[in-house]
């Protein structure tokens, strides 16, 4: 058995529902007692509703994989990234069958990592937004936030700033970075650092939007955003706080710049449109 998980908008335009492939082998079943799992992240075209072709897919890989899993499934060796094999009574502990790659893969992290990885629990941990009827959302000074993005504002404080919100539901597994205190609701998680002194929220979020939580959906039975799975399978790469600093400091440096050249691209487009309109206006 062999259960193949592909990125959640491979069917665009018609459905960005996560999909995964059911493998079933009689023969291979006789020969090992594990399931094999494999992640592909990259099909070869951009997940947008035009699906146009990028580099680096995935899929020549996991066809290998696939086929060596086939050919001789109890002398396969996964990398532990894009497959692994795991014993079927793993999956099947505490009764909750669960299929879902992400719980067995260890997905966007180096195993030579330079600095420590660290269980997501012990570094933060993903809290319920609160219960707010539309009635209540009332100009005020704090933003309510939900899935869709902000839905309002509230005259009640809730969680102080700056706050990193997950997309619970809806826009499940997207995280987004608010400098100002804010009412998360009860479509979102809110990220709650274990201890300050160690992480920096700003680093988190970085290291966050490099997990791709969006992953992390349930199926049809469960949907949204499951927290459990995203303990079970992530860690976040801990170096000193001083460390955490400087890399914060680049990376918003290089997206400074990056804006800085998109506006000049911009600028430059309503340049060509201006230069082509009076080329056919003469």
């Amino acid at each position: 058995m062999a259960v193949v998980s592909l990125p959640a908008g491979v069917f665009n335009p018609y459905s960005g529902v996560k999909t995964s492939v059911l493998i079933l082998d009689k023969r291979v079943h006789k020969q090992t007692n594990k399931v094999l799992f494999v992640k592909v992240q990259n099909d070869g075209f951009n997940l947008g509703a035009q699906r146009r072709a990028v580099v680096d897919s995935h899929l020549p890989e996991a066809t290998r994989l696939l086929r060596s899993w086939m050919v001789a499934p109890e002398k396969f060796e996964g990398d532990g990234v894009m497959a692994q094999a795991v014993e079927r009574g793993r999956i099947g502990e505490g009764g909750d069958f669960n299929l879902s790659g992400e719980r067995y893969l260890v997905s966007n992290q180096r195993q030579n990592a330079l600095y420590p990885l660290v269980p997501f629990k012990e570094v933060c941990t993903l809290e319920y937004g609160i219960s707010l009827p539309k009635q209540d959302r009332v100009e005020g000074p704090y933003p309510v936030l939900g899935s869709n993005g902000v839905t309002g504002h509230h005259n009640t404080f809730y969680i102080e700033g700056p706050v990193i919100v997950v997309g619970r539901k809806g826009s499940a597994g997207e995280v987004t970075y608010v400098a100002e205190n804010c009412t998360p609701i009860d479509t979102t998680y809110y990220v709650k650092v274990v201890n300050p002194t160690v992480c920096d929220v700003r680093y988190l979020y970085q290291v966050l939007c490099t997990l791709n939580l969006q992953s992390f959906k349930g199926g049809a039975g469960i949907p949204g955003l499951n927290r459990n799975d995203v303990y079970e399978a992530c860690k976040i790469p801990l170096p000193p706080l001083e460390v955490q600093h400087q890399i914060v400091a680049e990376i918003e440096g290089y997206q400074k710049m990056i804006e800085e050249h998109r506006k000049a691209i911009d600028e430059l487009e309503q340049q060509i449109k201006q230069t082509v309109n009076k080329v056919w206006g003469s």
